[in-house]
């Protein structure tokens, strides 16, 4: 036999031998895998089975419990006087101290905070060690009072009836008035108005916030038209102090198909009130910002 064809052999043999031991070896390996793996499963199994004992021991630790009455929310605007976090506490029976290792925190205080008419929604609840628990909020911003038999209720600009015990009467006055509303709210405080009337009002007022005043705004009167292009229609006159009014039209984003845009009708707005006579005159000529 040639030297070529002994080393061929040789090789030949070699694999054999070779391939049960890679096989083997990877078997080996693989079980070695799956017997860590169960060993990892069973030690996190331990620990979450031992934690579930000792933790209510745990969280009630003097380190971990912050009283109820010092956790931090975020502080309200200007408009709102009521104590928010006296008041929650008062009428949601949290207890007098919370752990900051209670699973169940973040979820009990927001429902808690949620539930308060001034708060639109309850954006984080935050823990830090030791004792120490925020809870973020986001408030609602009264942009309109809506005329009813005997006077005025706050809104806001999602048409949520808010607190009247939080603004005066000389408070009352600076908001712009919704007129033509002969709903009642269908809910307590804090919660929608449920007429789309007051709902319009609401988006219009919030539309023309930041010019109500300059413009010598007083009323936003809310009426039913009915036309052969549009149909039956929700519309808004705006009232001036003197009196006068204007055809603001459609609520703002339910504008008719041949109904210019609401920052078009602002701009013009802006430019009749600059112009002589301001917006008196304009309405004298019986104005109709839609066209």
């Amino acid at each position: 036999m040639s030297r070529s064809a002994k080393q061929r052999e040789r090789g030949s043999l070699s694999a054999v031998v070779a391939a049960p031991f890679v096989a083997l070896s990877r078997a080996s390996w693989q079980r070695r895998v799956v017997a860590v793996a169960v060993a990892v499963m069973a030690l996190i199994a331990g620990s979450l089975a031992l934690w579930a004992k000792v933790r209510p021991h745990v969280q009630s630790q003097p380190e971990y419990l912050a009283r109820v009455s010092e956790l931090e929310i975020t502080a309200p605007p200007a408009w709102i006087h009521a104590d928010i976090k006296t008041e929650v506490i008062r009428d949601t029976g949290l207890p007098s101290e919370l752990s900051i290792l209670d699973d169940r925190l973040s979820s009990r205080l927001s429902q808690a905070f949620s539930l308060h008419p001034w708060v639109s929604r309850v954006a984080a609840v935050r823990t830090a060690y030791p004792m120490h628990i925020a809870v973020d909020l986001v408030y609602r911003r009264p942009v309109a009072m809506v005329e009813v038999p005997g006077g005025l209720l706050p809104i806001d600009a999602d048409g949520v009836l808010l607190p009247t015990e939080d603004f005066t009467p000389a408070q009352a006055r600076e908001y712009p008035r919704a007129a033509g509303i002969t709903s009642t709210p269908v809910g307590p405080i804090g919660t929608r108005w449920g007429d789309p009337k007051v709902e319009a009002a609401a988006k219009l007022a919030e539309f023309i916030a930041g010019d109500w005043k300059q413009l010598g705004l007083r009323r936003m009167l809310t009426r039913e038209e009915t036309t052969a292009e549009a149909g039956r229609r929700t519309v808004l006159d705006l009232i001036t102090s003197g009196g006068a009014a204007l055809v603001w039209g459609s609520p703002v984003g339910s504008e008719a198909a041949n109904e210019i845009k609401p920052a078009e009708k602002l701009q013009r707005l802006r430019q009749l009130a600059a112009a002589d006579g301001g917006l008196e005159a304009a309405a004298a000529h019986n104005c109709d910002l839609r066209r």
